[in-house]
């Protein structure tokens, strides 16, 4: 796939191995030793990993563990989510805004939760 590219107009070639899929879903970021975590907004996510945006700093080579609720259909009886317990390094920060970031993440490794994480994703600060 071909980008274009904002500065001479050229095109630049998009490095992504796998495909995206546009979702917007909270997540909650949790830095080492910190007991609550700063929520974000995912905008797009992949099975390697995803990109965020929140109005906190971070760094590229950060490691987070990642709380995330991946929104199901819902058109059975019962909600068709998915709850994932992850680790991830943040690989490129963006700024947005003049308040918010891009965070891009790789998966390191991940789980599906067996527990509903809605209570966690309540605690954000």
């Amino acid at each position: 796939m071909l980008l274009p590219k904002a500065a001479n107009r050229g095109f630049l070639f998009d490095r992504r191995r796998r495909k995206r899929l546009r979702l917007a879903c909270r997540v909650l970021l949790y830095r080492d030793m910190e007991p609550f975590g700063t929520e974000a907004t995912i905008i797009d996510i992949s099975c390697e990993g995803f990109f965020c945006v929140t109005d906190r700093v971070f760094h590229c080579g950060e490691k987070l563990e990642c709380n995330l609720v991946i929104p199901g259909d819902n058109q059975g009886s019962r909600p068709d989510e998915i709850f994932l317990r992850c680790r991830a390094d943040i690989v490129r920060v963006v700024p947005r805004t003049s308040t918010s970031l891009g965070i891009a993440c790789k998966l390191a490794d991940y789980t599906v939760a067996r527990e509903n994480l809605q209570p966690w994703l309540e605690q954000a600060t």
